[in-house]
């Protein structure tokens, strides 16, 4: 082994032995002996064997002596400053300079055996107080303890912002949860009105039949207590009394054939199972999200800066938020707890149609689903009283599943069963432009005409394949589209957007844009109600706005010229119709994009003026000027 202090190194060498102790008896060292120390004297900062201390206690009664179950509280006890950090009851007395580091005789045999170059401390330490690196080192080791200072009183600080962000997260999931709440109370609340709304309909219908069994009844019985009282002295009489109770008995029995031919009304009811599979594959109601470094017991990042560059102070913040699962939410935003299904006779005398596939609740992954179309049919909704082509400026759907439209042209609303065909009708004044559902069966009209001049909302409620209008309200502006949400009225001009209260009170003029002339066609909500999507016809664009009507995204595309129909599914999917190319496309929920294209020209429509996405049957039902509407199964 070459050395610059070859004889100094044999030196101290010549004690070592085969033994290698923790801890060598202090005296036996001095003698040149390898003996294990047992025992440790903090006064004295020496280590003795059992014969050593023997000698040591005669001297040195009152001497605190550490045995080795105190080993651990010997270390420090010496010399702590020229102790080795690996063998604590040794000295630094070697510098290794192939690896830079200090060492104790038992390191340099255990770890530095094939080093070259291996040197005494006491030669190294020659001159050392004259260094210019050790004349700084206390303003350097200052500079050093004032930045962990300020690292740790930033910790510190993170700490407590920690805290407080926990805090606040607690705030939000708890709030959360409380929102969860209160659209599932919601959801109850509108499933229980719709099953009150369908048994009362089953009622009012077995009650019409039971009201005629009895009136017939009762006349019967009448008419042969009549003719009975008559006694045989009055032929004539009791001859008509004979003819009528014929027709009656001939009414009666036709009445108890129908009554033959219609089966048990029945009403059951068909759980949404998306909400509690949604909930049972998730693990959180939302992610806790932080920087990168937080979860794993994070280091400043970087290597160890040069001392020069110490005194700046890395700050980190570590940063911890609550991201919600909107899965969830956005879930809830459904129409009901489930389905009210009944036999053929139950839900407004219309006949079910044969579309298993289609009745089946759409599967949860629906929710981000780019659509795609895998067939398309036209149906007619033209009837014998129509006086002109249809025009189908609106369209909405019942809890219980029923299509209505409105046709312009015709001035007429009409309810399409599940077959497409129409079972019901009610005409309106001029021009009805618009209708949207409100709650339970009931539907809100706009009514728009200037000769003579007419800006209305009419109220109607469907009942039993029945449609009557309940009230109206007018208002001080165009009524051109009509939409509810969150228990309130909004109301499209041709410029403006006006929400109402749904007694016809104006609240606020929403969003407004008088540019060209029709910047408001149909508008829009989304399920939270925080994002409105408008139809801007004439600068051939769709807006998207928060609600309070300021802007949020434009989207211009060549399929989306002349926009005039937009819904949004109970699922978030944005649909927008165009009059112009004769297209429907769907756009992305923020409204800034075109996600597909899923009508072109010549696919089926003239003039799409409404479009609707009917959570019952899965299917894209478009409106426009022809007596045929095109209905679509999306995949």
């Amino acid at each position: 082994m070459a050395s610059k202090h070859t004889k100094s190194f044999k030196d101290s060498m010549s004690m070592a032995s085969d033994l290698i102790h923790d801890f060598v008896c202090s005296p036996c060292q001095e003698d040149k002996l390898n003996t294990e120390a047992k025992y440790f004297c903090g006064d004295c900062s020496k280590y003795f064997c059992d014969k050593c201390l023997t000698f040591h206690s005669k001297l040195f009664k009152q001497h605190a002596v550490l045995g080795r179950k105190d080993v651990d509280k010997w270390v420090g006890q010496g010399d702590a400053l020229i102790s080795c950090d690996l063998h604590p009851g040794k000295v630094i007395e070697l510098l290794c300079e192939d690896h830079a580091e200090m060492c104790c005789h038992l390191c340099v045999s255990l770890n530095h055996r094939m080093c070259r170059t291996i040197s005494l401390i006491s030669d190294l330490a020659k001159g050392v107080y004259k260094m210019a690196d050790f004349k700084q080192l206390p303003s350097n080791v200052a500079k050093i303890t004032t930045s962990l200072n300020q690292v740790r009183e930033v910790r510190k600080k993170n700490q407590g912002s920690l805290k407080t962000s926990g805090k606040s997260m607690l705030t939000k999931i708890k709030d959360l949860r409380k929102s969860l709440n209160q659209l599932l109370d919601k959801l109850e609340k509108r499933t229980v009105k719709e099953m009150d709304s369908i048994l009362a309909d089953l009622v009012d219908t077995l009650q019409k039949d039971i009201d005629s069994c009895t009136l017939i009844n009762d006349q019967l019985k009448a008419l042969v207590d009549t003719i009975q009282a008559q006694g045989k002295d009055d032929e004539s009489s009791s001859y008509i009394g004979f003819r009528k109770c014929e027709e009656k008995m001939a009414k009666a029995n036709s009445l108890l054939q129908e009554m033959s031919t219609k089966p048990e009304l029945t009403v059951t009811f068909q759980s949404d199972t998306r909400v509690t599979q949604l909930l049972c594959d998730i693990k959180t109601l939302g992610k806790i999200l932080g920087n990168p470094e937080t979860p794993t017991g994070h280091q400043l990042s970087g290597q160890f800066r040069p001392l020069s560059d110490r005194s700046r102070v890395i700050t980190v913040k570590n940063k911890s938020t609550f991201k919600p699962d909107t899965r969830v939410t956005q879930l809830l935003f459904m129409h009901s707890l489930g389905k009210l299904q009944g036999n053929q006779e139950t839900l407004t005398g219309h006949q079910m149609s044969d579309m298993k596939s289609s009745e089946q609740i759409r599967p949860l992954h629906d929710i981000s689903r780019v659509y795609t179309v895998k067939n398309k049919s036209t149906f007619n909704v033209n009837i014998k009283q129509d006086t002109g082509t249809c025009i189908i400026m609106g369209i909405t759907e019942l809890p219980s599943g029923e299509i209505i439209l409105v046709d312009n042209r015709n001035s007429r609303v009409k309810i399409l069963n599940r077959e497409y065909k129409v079972i019901a009708q009610y005409d309106v004044p001029q021009n009805p432009q618009d209708i949207c559902h409100v709650t339970g069966k009931q539907v809100a009209v706009a009514v728009d005409c200037d000769d003579p001049v007419r800006h209305e909302v009419h109220f109607l409620t469907v009942t039993a394949g029945t449609i009557k209008m309940t009230r109206k309200f007018s208002v001080d502006h165009d009524c051109l589209s009509i939409r509810h949400h969150g228990d309130q009225l909004y109301v499209g001009s041709k410029n403006a957007l006006y929400l109402y209260t749904t007694d016809g009170k104006q609240v606020k003029k929403m969003y407004e844009d008088t540019s060209r002339r029709q910047t408001v066609a149909q508008f829009a909500f989304n399920q939270d109600g925080k994002r409105i999507y408008i139809c801007d016809y004439s600068n051939r664009k769709l807006i998207t706005t928060d609600n309070n009507g300021i802007i949020l995204a434009t989207l211009q595309d060549p399929d989306i010229a002349l926009p005039y129909g937009v819904h949004v599914s109970e699922g978030g999917h944005v649909f927008v119709s165009s009059s112009v190319t004769n297209t429907v496309v769907q756009i992305d929920q923020e409204g800034r994009q075109k996600l597909a294209t899923l009508v072109r020209e010549g696919e089926g429509i003239i003039y799409p003026h409404a479009v609707w996405y009917s959570t019952h049957t899965g299917r894209l039902i478009v409106g426009g000027v022809q007596d045929d509407i095109l209905v679509m199964e999306l995949q």
